[in-house]
């Protein structure tokens, strides 16, 4: 009753032994004997009437972490059910469990080709996104190595010219001093003749300027004398008829005082 009782509470394995030959040597194969016995054993049949149905038989946490990159290249999501349907199987082709998937071979064998091509689709992707990252640092370094050879060059150039504008300012610098030198010797040297030259010039200039005041204080009396003599007669003139209209307005207002005097008096 125990052994029963354990029996019934496994899965039995069975396994059938085959002779591979009849000769009992090693080293020896007989195809057709072997054909035979597994065809009388029922191993054959047993082999068809699995392979008529669902011959692959995967649990679904398995099936699912296998086959999820079908759904995931199809944006559905990560079940059995929408692996199933991303292939567009039938029922008469796979079927979802309780617990497993059930697949008939040719299903099997396609739907590992289906995973086979998501998985070289990703690959491919992602190899284009290292190699375009590849590239860009690549490139970066590049472009970072030729900046820097353009800077130290240009750094160079730079460092040159400020060494040649300073050598000429030196220079500048030397030839100024070498003159102003030079002109302060002079000056020593002539600076008594220089002081007699300027004394002469100053004087002249002021001679000519008082020749200058007289000769426009001569020239500004005869034009005042002429001014004088133009301006005579006709001051006379006006004065004279001032002097006619003044008696003209007197005699006219005596003859008008005359007049009122009469009227009053009569």
């Amino acid at each position: 009753k125990d052994l029963m009782e354990l029996i019934n509470s496994t899965n039995p394995h069975w396994i059938r032994c085959i002779k591979p030959h009849p000769a009992k040597k090693p080293l020896m194969f007989d195809g057709n004997s072997v054909m035979s016995q597994l065809s009388s054993s029922g191993v054959l049949g047993t082999v068809k009437i699995r392979k008529a149905g669902y011959a692959v038989r995967l649990q679904i946490p398995v099936f699912v972490t296998s086959f999820k990159i079908i759904a995931r290249a199809k944006g559905l999501p990560e079940t059995a059910d929408s692996i199933l349907r991303a292939c567009e199987y039938t029922k008469n082709e796979a079927q979802v469990g309780t617990k497993r998937v059930f697949l008939r071979s040719h299903v099997y064998m396609n739907i590992e080709g289906r995973k086979q091509r998501a998985l070289v689709g990703s690959a491919t992707v992602a190899q284009c996104y290292a190699r375009q990252t590849i590239a860009y640092h690549r490139t970066k370094e590049q472009f970072s190595q030729s900046n820097a050879q353009l800077l130290s060059k240009l750094k160079a150039s730079v460092d040159a010219l400020i060494e040649a504008q300073r050598k000429e300012y030196k220079a500048r610098k030397a030839i100024v001093t070498a003159e102003a030198t030079e002109v302060l010797a002079i000056r020593a040297l002539m600076g008594p003749s220089l002081k007699a030259v300027r004394e002469a010039e100053a004087a002249k200039r002021r001679l000519i300027i008082e020749r200058l005041r007289e000769y426009h204080q001569d020239e500004r009396e005869e034009l005042m004398l002429e001014e004088r003599e133009y301006r005579l007669p006709i001051i006379g003139l006006v004065e004279d008829v001032y002097a006619m209209f003044q008696q003209r307005f007197m005699d006219s207002y005596r003859d008008a005082m005359d007049r009122r005097a009469r009227r009053e008096h009569r």
